[in-house]
């Protein structure tokens, strides 16, 4: 026989599904992309030196090119992370997240009837995970001075107190059969900074590396010249 903490525990489990409402979008799907409004910029390297010091680490990683024949444009993409140049040229790595919103639960609705009792007339939505647990009690207690005080103990006090022994079976029901489809509300993007800050240190050492090939290579080291030279 399971324990009441154990139940207690399952319980609120359950309760809080309710607040999980961020979802990866995948990249690779133009039809989802779509849906959600995202419109990705390509993948653009900073120079070939960037971006032969780069992409084999980033395609060891997972990364790949989109498939055009899926999606439009030309993105270096892993599951929900997208490549691609920030304000100031570098290389980052984000994350697109689909954020939904909560559409309720499907209930019954229940009214008082004039004879004192509580009476079942078609549906309605309840916004709230525990209005869907307790819909008959809270009916009861809501309209207490309207049905009798034999309904009031039996659909109110009597029901809430079976409602709450088999809550941890009425939350999973709620979320599993009444819950209605959460509606799409926007998309967040969100920076990886490990990777970000990979792509940084191996831009780093490809400049790095650039540089000193130029110097082995007798080029000069281009400089910020502010005035002419003066010309005797």
């Amino acid at each position: 026989m399971k324990s009441p903490a154990l139940i207690l525990t399952f319980g609120l489990a359950c309760l809080g599904l309710t607040g999980c409402y961020t979802v990866p979008v995948p990249l690779n799907n133009q039809a989802d992309l779509d849906k959600t409004g995202i419109l990705l910029p390509d993948t653009r390297f900073p120079s070939n030196a960037v971006r032969e010091k780069v992409l084999p680490v980033l395609l060891k990683k997972g990364f790949h090119w989109n498939n055009p024949r899926y999606t439009l444009g030309h993105h270096l993409i892993k599951g929900n992370r997208l490549v691609l140049s920030d304000s100031k040229g570098h290389l980052s790595v984000v994350r697109y997240q689909a954020v939904f919103s909560d559409s309720g639960f499907r209930i019954y609705h229940y009214l008082p009837t004039k004879s004192g009792d509580i009476e079942r007339r078609g549906e309605s939505v309840a916004t709230g995970l525990l209005q869907c647990v307790y819909n008959r009690p809270a009916t009861a207690f809501g309209n207490y001075h309207k049905i009798s005080f034999p309904t009031f103990l039996v659909d109110g006090l009597f029901g809430g107190a079976v409602n709450t022994l088999l809550s941890p079976a009425l939350l999973v029901w709620c979320e599993t059969v009444d819950r209605l489809p959460l509606a799409y509300h926007s998309f967040r993007i969100t920076p990886d900074k490990k990777l970000s800050h990979l792509l940084t240190l191996l831009e780093e050492q490809a400049a790095k590396h650039s540089l000193h090939s130029d110097l082995q290579k007798g080029k000069p080291i281009p400089r910020n010249v502010t005035t002419p030279a003066s010309v005797e």
